[in-house]
């Protein structure tokens, strides 16, 4: 905990993808907040110490106290200390609409990486003089041109490496650009007649899709083009999750509601069916990577010192899981934070909602997926910051489906 300050201070940076997702929420809940770049001598000094590495997004409370990762910080104004800011949560309570709210968080924080990437790293002609500038806010200010560069030629080529390992070749670009027209089309017919994705407000879903779809895919110079022209509700709903203050036009009506809990319209459905087809296959890879490495490293010591690096947190972590050890087979909130309104938030319920919907869907394999050793759910909810791989996206949404 750090020296208190009197507002919330979120540090992060435009062209950060998941700062989007944190900044999103506090703007669409009204919540006052500043933003200073991870150049700054508070985060470079105070932030980078307390948390352990240089990392985005982190938000400071005005107590002092320090959180990193949106999620996190979303959660603190939805489930901690911070619940009277909001104006409205972003979990629906209806059990379905929050299964479909976390499949496009997980969608959204991780399927949409490839595209994001591909527009980013692949059009220099129309994006390198806009990134240029846009990573010099990455680093300390008053940089001479010489030294903004240097810092720009070293974090691109970090990132077109690693856009590579995301799957961004030659031979995928034309069905990357493909696919993501596809999903404008998709989006573009459903905003037709609702405003946000489950209705007259954002839910958590819509918080995970803005993440790449505001920094990468809507401000960058290449991508915005494609969306104004292709998608232009596409294009106004990205600015409806970047504002305070209402931002219907097109749309009757001023209340918040969202979408009957038990039928969907069939333009959400059909986005659905699209996250079935394109992100399945990679997150059923994914997780069974994740099985195979958990198969292989079953030592519980191992496992809590690699993703607990902070050593005041690693006790604790292996006497929570040798609690879990003891709890009975059929308890079924037994991955649940304590602070989770069991009511509100309950898996089976989740689980059985989703389940009969989607069963004729396409996407029933996404309810089987788990990971061999519930090791891995326990660390995360204990501290999920550290929590590499799988990301906390892909965890947190198995969790509840």
């Amino acid at each position: 905990m750090t020296d208190a300050i009197d507002h919330y201070t979120l540090y992060g940076a435009p062209a950060s993808l998941y700062s989007g997702k944190a900044r999103s929420y506090l703007r669409a809940q009204g919540i006052g907040f500043v933003e200073a770049g991870p150049g700054s001598d508070r985060y470079l000094n105070e932030i980078v110490p307390t948390v352990g590495r240089w990392i985005i997004p982190c938000m400071e409370t005005p107590d002092g106290t320090i959180i990193q990762d949106g999620a996190d910080i979303i959660d603190h104004f939805e489930r901690g200390p911070g619940q009277s800011l909001r104006r409205y949560t972003a979990y629906p309570t209806s059990p379905l609409l929050l299964a479909v709210a976390h499949v496009f968080e997980l969608f959204g924080g991780e399927g949409l990486l490839r595209p994001a990437m591909h527009y980013r790293w692949n059009f220099d002609d129309e994006n390198l003089a806009f990134l240029t500038s846009e990573f010099a806010l990455f680093a300390p200010p008053n940089l001479s041109a010489e030294e903004a560069e240097q810092v720009f030629l070293h974090s691109s080529g970090r990132m077109r490496k690693a856009a590579a390992a995301f799957g961004v070749t030659p031979e995928s670009q034309p069905l990357i650009e493909t696919a993501f027209h596809e999903w404008l089309d998709l989006f573009e017919a459903h905003l037709v007649d609702h405003p946000y994705l489950l209705g007259n407000r954002p839910t958590i879903g819509d918080y995970g899709l803005i993440a790449a779809m505001w920094a990468h895919l809507y401000r960058d110079p290449a991508p915005t083009m494609v969306v104004k022209q292709r998608a232009p509700r596409v294009g106004r709903w990205v600015e409806r999750m970047t504002t305070t203050e209402p931002y219907r036009h097109e749309y009757d009506g001023d209340d918040d509601d969202l979408i009957a809990g038990d039928v969907l319209p069939a333009t959400l459905i059909a986005m659905l069916r699209y996250v079935s087809e394109e992100y399945l296959p990679e997150i059923s890879a994914h997780v069974a990577v994740a099985n195979e490495w958990l198969a292989e490293h079953p030592e519980r010591e191992f496992i809590t010192r690699r993703y607990l690096r902070f050593a005041s947190l690693h006790r604790p972590a292996l006497d929570r899981l040798a609690d879990g050890d003891a709890a009975p087979d059929d308890e079924e909130d037994e991955h649940l934070p304590e602070d989770v309104d069991k009511h509100y938030y309950r898996v089976s319920d989740v689980q059985k909602a989703f389940h009969d919907f989607i069963l004729h869907q396409g996407l029933l394999q996404l309810l089987q997926h788990r990971l061999l050793s519930s090791l891995l759910c326990q660390v995360h909810i204990l501290h999920p910051r550290n929590i590499f791989p799988p990301s906390q996206h892909i965890v947190r949404s198995l969790l509840y489906l």
